[in-house]
């Protein structure tokens, strides 16, 4: 199995310093680490901000050079066909929900697996609150059928995974929970350093006191608002005791706003707003504070509890979605809607020195159980497990039989008003060495009697394959009359593709087309450049064959296999002009002679 892995969620401003970019870079790590059969290939935005991620010699590391920065139609078309012209048997999105500085394209029908990671659906859960947000709600909304389209989801808690089920409708085998980890980063401080950071917070914050904290943003849900109410009920004793710390980024109107609360209940001089802090600072403030709160009403996973739990902090928490999976114990919980049940919880832990102690004992224990490991783990099992997506369902054997044809699939959309066409005089000339099965996509047309083969509907096809070994498929694409049923064929079982006509045809179901074929020959050296230029491939990725210009030489078929396109015919050259804004001349491929130079190219095969 070879793996994509798109590390936007590392670069991109809106991530890579929130938990989203933590999680994915910590899961990445150790996913790559790990003693699999699988391959990994990971794939950066060479438009993004450069990307600090350890290079590693057990994967390839590509940056894709988009031509313009945002998400677009055609940085869209050139990620998809990087990834199949890659020969990767999935892609892997970390964080799906990105913004629009990142191209994450909808892989709708995309040929490939595609594996995401849903952290949360906050904004579906609560849209009166996000959906007020302009152009918010469709940028949400289109980021979000990517979880939904995907072949498996992993969710990073028991919760999302079944809000997912609810809300997405998800099958439940399709969802699996991974859980989340924690950096060893954060861990105890030592005697002398619990010392020297106590002093560096007496000079640098003002924190005098033992103290009750809290981290992790200033979104409505956070419920610091209740937090501080709920401090403020705490008996008189207990509140000149200790001071409550909000150790997070705060907005100037978010801490204006907080200030004024505590104000109004008089605990002003007990509420420290330590703004933006570092991760050295982070750990010592989990490290040295008395009782960590989480107060949240709703949470994807709970980050914040875990980390200070794992530097021995005692914590509690919400009842509510996932931060009971992370805490574990029900008697550190409370109902983050009523401030009487948080004021509670923090008196029972203040209060009580043996019971402070019973939870720094078991924060450790509790965190010990979540690993970065164990979540990689779970990602490269469900790898394991699943089989890429068939590609070669036909055999393409070369080995001779006797007495025997070789046996062709020919694919098209078969005109009615056509006694003798292209598809006819190439299968005349092709009769000597192959039988050919023709499978057609328009409702009613009977078999052309003078076809050296046997003719059926596409939807015949999978019922042939039972008794029938094609060496060879071979699909005739006329854009005009493109069907979807042609499409998917192509998608599970993918061929030599003869392009007739693009005219009809969009920039998606183009790259499809270009992608899913096996061989690549090209009769016309400004087509060659057009497509090597547009599908991103390299000179040894397609093959530019004058048909009917030079009779010499001609190449054999075992030179493109594994390539991309067959064009064989191009009836108006308005119709490439229109696509590739330049000058085309047309594909000389309509002449008996030339008919016959592609004979002698597929023969030799």
């Amino acid at each position: 199995m070879h793996i994509a892995i798109d590390l936007q969620a590392l670069q991109s401003p809106t991530s890579r310093q929130r938990g989203i970019g933590r999680y994915t870079e910590a899961v990445l790590k150790e996913l790559l680490e790990l003693d699999s059969q699988t391959k990994y290939s990971v794939f950066s935005n060479s438009q993004i901000e450069a990307l600090d991620f350890p290079v590693n010699p057990k994967y390839d590391s590509h940056s894709i050079a988009y031509p313009t920065p945002y998400e677009t139609d055609i940085n869209s078309l050139i990620l998809k066909t990087t990834l199949l012209s890659k020969d990767v048997d999935a892609y892997f999105i970390p964080s799906p929900m990105e913004g629009l500085d990142s191209v994450i394209p909808r892989f709708q029908n995309f040929s490939k697996r595609i594996y995401t990671i849903c952290y949360d659906l906050i904004p579906l859960i609560f849209p009166d609150t996000y959906w007020s947000i302009p152009g918010f709600r469709d940028h949400y909304l289109n980021r979000l059928k990517n979880i939904t389209n995907s072949d498996f989801i992993f969710a990073i808690s028991e919760a999302t995974r079944q809000d997912a089920i609810k809300y997405l409708n998800i099958s439940p085998d399709k969802i699996v929970n991974i859980s989340g980890g924690v950096s060893s980063f954060f861990r105890p401080l030592d005697e002398l350093e619990f010392h020297q950071w106590n002093e560096h917070f007496r000079e640098k914050f003002n924190i005098k006191k033992p103290f009750v904290m809290y981290a992790g943003g200033e979104d409505w849900r956070k419920n610091i608002d209740g937090l501080i109410r709920s401090f403020a009920d705490l008996p008189k004793r207990l509140q000149e005791k200790y001071d409550l710390v909000i150790a997070c980024k705060l907005s100037a109107s978010f801490c204006k706003s907080i200030e004024s609360l505590a104000s109004q209940l008089g605990i002003r001089s007990s509420l420290i707003i330590t703004n933006y802090v570092s991760d050295e600072e982070l750990r010592a403030l989990y490290s040295t504070c008395y009782l960590f709160v989480f107060p949240s009403f709703y949470e994807g996973f709970g980050l914040p509890a875990l980390e200070a739990m794992s530097c021995g902090a005692p914590t509690i928490g919400s009842s509510c979605s996932s931060v009971p999976e992370v805490i574990g114990s029900q008697d550190q919980l409370f109902d983050p809607h009523q401030p009487n049940e948080i004021t509670t919880r923090m008196c029972s832990v203040l209060d009580d020195s043996h019971f402070h102690l019973t939870l720094k004992d078991r924060s450790l224990k509790q965190a010990n159980s979540f690993t970065w490991k164990s979540v990689a783990q779970k990602i490269s099992d469900v790898f394991s497990e699943q089989q890429p997506v068939s590609r070669y369902s036909v055999s393409f054997s070369r080995i001779p039989r006797d007495f025997q044809k070789t046996k062709i699939a020919y694919f098209k959309y078969l005109p009615t008003n056509k006694k003798r066409d292209l598809t006819q005089q190439l299968l005349e000339l092709l009769s000597p060495n192959y039988d050919t099965d023709l499978f057609y996509d328009q409702v009613g047309n009977q078999a052309h009697s003078e076809l050296d083969g046997t003719s059926y509907k596409i939807s015949n096809f999978e019922g042939r394959l039972a008794n029938n070994l094609y060496e060879l498929l071979i699909y005739e694409i006329d854009g005009g009359h493109l069907s979807d049923e042609m499409l998917d064929n192509l998608k599970i079982y993918p061929g030599i593709i003869f392009l007739v006509n693009i005219k009809g045809i969009d920039l998606d179901n183009l790259a499809l087309i270009v992608n899913r074929s096996l061989q690549t020959v090209v009769f016309c050296k400004d087509i060659y450049n057009v497509i090597s230029r547009k599908f991103n491939f390299s000179e040894n990725q397609i093959l530019f064959c004058e048909l009917g210009l030079s009779a010499a030489n001609p190449k054999n078929f075992s030179d493109v296999l594994s390539k991309k396109i067959v064009f064989a015919k191009e009836k108006k050259k308005k119709q490439v002009i229109d696509y590739v804004g330049r000058e085309c001349a047309k594909i000389p491929l309509s002449t008996q002679e030339n008919l016959r130079q592609l004979g002698r190219i597929i023969l030799e095969a």
